[in-house]
C-alpha cells in the first residue's frame, strides 16, 4: 500500500476546528512518520492539529452491521404478523407488528414477558402468556 508524501507548505483540504467546516489548509508540520501534524487555515488564519475533512469521513463509514439478535422479516411474514398489544397472547415463533419497532419475531417467552427480535435488535415486551 503506497503512502502519500506530504510536504510542509503543501495545500490540503482539512476540517477547520475554528470555522467548523472543511476548508483549504497549508501544512505547517509533519509527524516523524511523514503524516500531517499541524495545518494553517487559509480562511480564518487559525492553526490547529490536522483533522480529516468531514466529507471524507462520511464516505469512509461502512454499512451498519446486523446487530446480535436482530430479525428482519420478509413481506410474507409481515402480512402474517399480529398487531402487538400488552394484553395479547403470543407464542414463540409468532410474527408481530409493533407501532414503534416495526416487524419482529417472538424468540423467547418469559414470565409475563417475551423477547422479540426486531431489525434493530432484540426487545423485551410485556404480554399475557397462555
Amino acid at each position: 500500500m503506497a503512502t502519500k508524501k506530504y510536504a510542509v507548505g503543501g495545500e490540503i483540504e482539512a476540517y477547520c476546528t475554528k470555522c467548523k467546516e472543511d476548508r483549504q489548509h497549508t501544512i505547517e508540520t509533519l509527524k516523524s512518520d511523514g503524516n500531517i501534524n499541524k495545518v494553517h487555515c487559509g480562511h480564518c488564519k487559525g492553526s490547529h492539529l490536522f483533522r480529516r475533512p468531514k466529507a471524507a469521513m462520511a464516505k469512509k463509514r461502512k454499512a451498519p452491521r446486523k446487530k446480535k439478535g436482530a430479525v428482519i422479516l420478509t413481506d410474507a411474514e409481515l402480512k402474517k404478523a399480529k398487531a402487538y398489544s400488552m394484553t395479547g397472547t403470543f407464542e414463540v415463533g409468532d410474527f408481530i407488528k409493533h407501532k414503534v419497532f416495526g416487524g419482529g419475531k417472538v424468540v423467547e417467552m418469559k414470565a409475563k414477558k417475551m423477547e422479540v427480535g426486531f431489525e434493530d435488535g432484540p426487545k423485551l415486551l410485556v404480554c399475557r402468556n397462555k
